[in-house]
């Protein structure tokens, strides 16, 4: 099966990128299975660790990222990939886990009927699923595997959720 990631704020930027076999897809927009899948890695900047970045930053990166998209197809996403969350949805209150303030702006572009993002750890305390618009955005942390169909079909079923 073809894996995708993004970077977290854990990830080395060692190459080749981790994990082994898998495609990063750090600021593009790719299509695997026949599912078109954007991908924004790191957080937001608490410390000098790796892949962490300002809200200014996000603007630029989550623009350049919408610009690549026009002019490639135009056609929307599936599915959005990120490493955190987007700001009030699904973040919290401490510095190491704010919300990245311009993927409200990704979603409402994009349109996505996933987000899946990892970051903040609930430690047995499952999140709950967020809505905006037509996007579920879930917290896939600890794992999930979620079998998701192509756009233009309505099954989605999910076959493990990681407790």
């Amino acid at each position: 099966m073809p894996v995708v990631f993004v970077p977290g704020n854990h990830d080395a930027a060692v190459v080749p990128p981790r994990p082994l076999g898998a495609t990063n897809i750090d600021g593009i927009v790719i299509e695997v299975a026949g599912l078109r899948i954007a991908g924004l890695g790191g957080c937001v900047r608490y410390n000098e660790g790796p892949n962490q970045y300002t809200q200014r930053e996000y603007v630029r990166r989550a623009k350049r990222l919408m610009r690549r998209e026009r002019r490639a197809s135009g056609d929307g996403i599936d599915i959005l990939l990120t490493h955190a969350p987007p700001s009030g949805l699904g973040d919290e209150d401490d510095r190491a886990h704010l919300g990245i303030e311009a993927l409200r702006s990704v979603l409402s572009v994009f349109r996505p009927t996933w987000h899946l993002h990892g970051h903040v750890h609930p430690y047995g305390h499952p999140k709950v699923d967020r809505k905006v618009g037509r996007t579920t955005i879930r917290n896939i942390i600890p794992w999930q595997l979620i079998d998701i169909v192509p756009a233009g079909t309505t099954e989605i079923e999910e076959a493990h959720r990681g407790s």
